[in-house]
Order: C-alpha cells, then structure tokens, then sequence
C-alpha cells in the first residue's frame, strides 16, 4: 500500500486521504479544479495543487481565419466548378455507360465522336429525342447524332454523324465499331 497521504481542500471542506495518482486523475478529469489546495504531514500550511501535479492543458479549438482574399479565392473555385459542373457531369455519362439500352448508346457515342473530332472542337448536341438510334441484334448499335460544331479554324455549323458501336459484355461497355470512324 502506497505511503502517500495528501488531503484537498475543496470548496471550504478537507477531504482525502489521497495519492498523487488519484489527485492528478481528479484535477485532469475536472472533478477537483485545479486552483485546489493540499497538504500533507511535513507542510506548514496549504499549498496549490499544481506544485504536486501538473495539470494536463486542456485542448484548445482551433479557429480558421480566413482572410478576404482567401474568401475570394474559394469563392472563384467554387464558381469555376459550378459552371463546370454540367460539362462534367456530361463527359462522365459519355464515358460510362453500361446498360445495353438506347440512351446508354446515345451517350456513348457522343463520347466517342468527341475523341474522334479531338479538343479543339467544341460540339454542342441536340438532345437523344432528336438523334436515331437504332439497335441492331443484341450487341451492336447505330447512333445518327446531329450537332454543332465549332471550332479554333472554323466557324460554327450544324453536322449529321453515324456512329457505330458495340456492346463488349466482358468490359460491360459501349464501344466504337473496331476500325469504323464516325461518319
């Protein structure tokens, strides 16, 4: 059994016998504040018991500050993603079609005439209501899409294409016809 024998003195009544280990667990678990007095055989008088414990400092919360410009900033991103965000969220449909159905092809072709006519056309589609597509068999599909077009060394005009796809089960994909160029 330990020999340590402190008493506290809280709030104008002595309490205790206490050890060391048990005074610290009370201070840092906010049982006993840690303006607390204590004594022991030896002392002449009370003393603080943060000369026999050092009491564990408390977390303080973190506050951001942020400054104008960095309000700013955020504000910008947030406003270039927004815009973007229909031009994103266009590109994944046309990238990531797994469904054998007529809207999975319309999709799929628009991206695949995208990589076809390259970056620096810009194509503006009609919707699928307006395109023809026709499956053909269970595997394969003909999409006719009509678009503008526009681009750095040309001016803006309506286009017709044909896009020949297939449907690879193991890939569970859309894909162009192999060695078929949109038309």
């Amino acid at each position: 059994m330990s020999q340590e024998r402190y008493f506290l003195h809280v709030d104008g009544a002595q309490r205790g016998p206490y050890t060391v280990r048990q005074i610290g667990h009370m201070v840092n678990s906010g049982i006993v504040h840690a303006g607390a007095m204590f004594w022991c055989e030896g002392l002449e008088q009370w003393q603080p018991v943060t000369q026999l414990i050092e009491p564990k400092q408390q977390k303080q919360r973190r506050r951001i500050q942020l400054g104008a410009g960095t309000v700013a900033a955020v504000a910008v991103c947030l406003g270039v993603f927004w815009l973007a965000l229909p031009t994103l969220r266009q590109g994944w449909k046309e990238q990531n079609q797994v469904e054998r159905s007529p809207e999975a092809a319309y999709w799929r072709a628009r991206g695949v005439l995208r990589e076809h006519v390259g970056w620096f056309t810009g194509l503006r589609f009609k919707p699928f209501d307006a395109s023809k597509v026709k499956l053909t068999g269970e595997d394969a599909a003909t999409v006719e899409l009509e678009a503008e077009s526009s681009g750095a060394f040309k001016g803006q005009r309506f286009e017709r294409w044909k896009v020949e796809l297939v449907y690879k089960k193991r890939l569970q994909m859309w894909v162009a016809a192999e060695g078929d160029a949109p038309q």
